[in-house]
């Protein structure tokens, strides 16, 4: 489990896979958050409703584990360390920080974070197949 974990932040990915990547993150929390949250609405026990407040926070800290780790892995494409990745929580650094994720080409060849995979689908790139 570990093993897989690490390996969802190493690696490159390109801005196709980024973008499609974070939109099937986005979908598919935004889903179960609307399906959990629809299924409390219709309970009164407060036990419940602690539990399913409970499992979208774990949804929430899940959700932005994953989208992270295709950050860091698209900043490995543009050869940025995940460092970088800490200038999302300032203002207007994080405006041109995330214009560069989503617009900007990747490295070209191999870089120190590895070769490029451009030929490589979603699933093989953000699992390192």
């Amino acid at each position: 489990m570990l093993d897989f974990l690490a390996k969802l932040n190493s690696g490159r990915i390109g801005r196709r896979n980024f973008l499609l990547g974070s939109f099937i993150i986005g979908i598919g929390g935004l889903f179960l958050f609307l399906l959990i949250s629809g299924l409390l609405q219709f309970t009164t026990n407060t036990i419940i409703l602690l539990v399913g407040a409970m499992l979208m926070i774990f949804l929430a800290l899940v959700e932005s584990y994953l989208y992270y780790a295709l950050i860091i892995r698209r900043l490995h494409d543009l050869n940025k360390s995940w460092i970088s990745a800490l200038f999302l929580f300032a203002p207007v650094i994080s405006f041109i920080l995330a214009i560069q994720l989503f617009f900007f080409e990747g490295t070209k060849g191999s870089n120190r974070f590895g070769k490029s995979n451009l030929k490589k689908t979603l699933l093989q790139d953000v699992f390192n197949l």
